[in-house]
């Protein structure tokens, strides 16, 4: 595992999310700061922002797009506390069931799935290349945030669609955070399982109330889709 000192990580953390993101970019910013002797687990901090995220988006439907350092606080007890939801974006069971969608397409590798899901939303690239639009799919969830930064340029995005580009720029903020600690994220592996298990309730839903019936992604859908969720509790 990995292991920094909370000191080095707010000396660090602003200059390295920076190299991460928009430093991918532009010129990387330099840092002389050095990390000190072992006291956080960042692994297992790292799995479970990743988890709560998951947890927002998928089941909740309700998920912070802004979940820079800056807003994540490591509190006495182990547990995470989020902040600021000033930038709090929310999904309706359809967008929550194409995000599921794409997230098991990307961790199985099917790139015919990747694409023909990418097509249908409003996602364009200058040249609309099949795979360069497959690879930024890719990109957003898993592998190098280096290779995102040089695709930009070979074939720049001019249309996003709209609220799941937010879902990717949260993916992004907490891969980039893992990545300059030290954590390479796959987030498309660390959501396969609850994107299957919420695809299954939101089909369940479905049945039982009809498309877009009183019932789809209800209530009852989101606990059921939660009680699936070992291990994450959200508290606010």
């Amino acid at each position: 595992n990995t292991y920094v000192r909370t000191a080095s990580l707010a000396r660090s953390t602003g200059v390295a999310l920076y190299n991460n993101s928009i430093g991918l970019f532009t010129t990387p910013m330099k840092s002389s700061a050095a990390l000190m002797p072992a006291m956080v687990d960042v692994n297992a901090i790292i799995k479970q922002l990743c988890a709560v995220l998951g947890h927002q988006v998928l089941v909740d439907g309700l998920f912070s797009s802004d979940p820079h350092p800056g807003n994540v606080m490591l509190l006495p007890d182990g547990r995470l506390g989020l902040i600021d939801f000033g930038q709090a974006k929310q999904l309706s069971d359809a967008q929550r069931r194409a995000v599921a969608l794409m997230v098991v397409a990307v961790a199985s590798a099917d790139h015919d799935a990747i694409l023909k899901l990418t097509r249908a939303t409003k996602f364009k690239t200058k040249r609309n290349d099949p795979k360069a639009v497959v690879r930024y799919m890719q990109l957003m969830w898993e592998g190098s945030l280096r290779e995102l930064g040089r695709l930009s340029k070979i074939d720049p995005v001019e249309q996003t669609d709209g609220e799941m580009v937010m879902v990717r720029r949260a993916v992004i903020l907490v891969r980039s955070l893992g990545a300059m600690m030290g954590c390479k994220v796959n987030m498309a592996k660390e959501w396969e399982e609850l994107a299957r298990q919420v695809l299954v309730q939101l089909d369940k839903a479905g049945r039982a109330g009809g498309e877009g019936g009183p019932e789809a992604g209800g209530p009852e859908a989101a606990a059921r889709a939660a009680a699936a969720a070992k291990g994450v509790h959200v508290e606010i």
